[in-house]
C-alpha cells in the first residue's frame, strides 16, 4: 500500500487539490446566498441584484469546474 501511493503521489496531491478548491467553491457560494437572503428579507433591493447577479455568475463558473 506504501508504495503505491508513493508512486501516485503526484495523483494525489492532484486530487487533494481539486477537492480544496471544490470544497471552497462551495464555503464561498454559500457565503454568498448567506447575503443575498440577509438583503432580501433587509429590502436593499439594489445590494440584491447586486449579489444575485455575482452569485449567479460564480455558480456557473464553478459548475464549470
Amino acid at each position: 500500500m506504501k508504495e503505491y501511493i508513493f508512486r501516485a503521489r503526484k495523483n494525489l496531491f492532484i486530487y487533494l487539490l481539486i477537492c480544496f478548491v471544490g470544497a471552497s467553491f462551495t464555503a464561498g457560494v454559500a457565503f454568498l446566498y448567506k447575503n443575498l437572503t440577509n438583503y432580501a428579507l433587509d429590502k436593499y433591493f439594489h445590494l440584491l441584484i447586486k449579489i444575485a447577479i455575482f452569485c449567479h455568475t460564480i455558480s456557473y463558473f464553478g459548475s464549470i469546474f
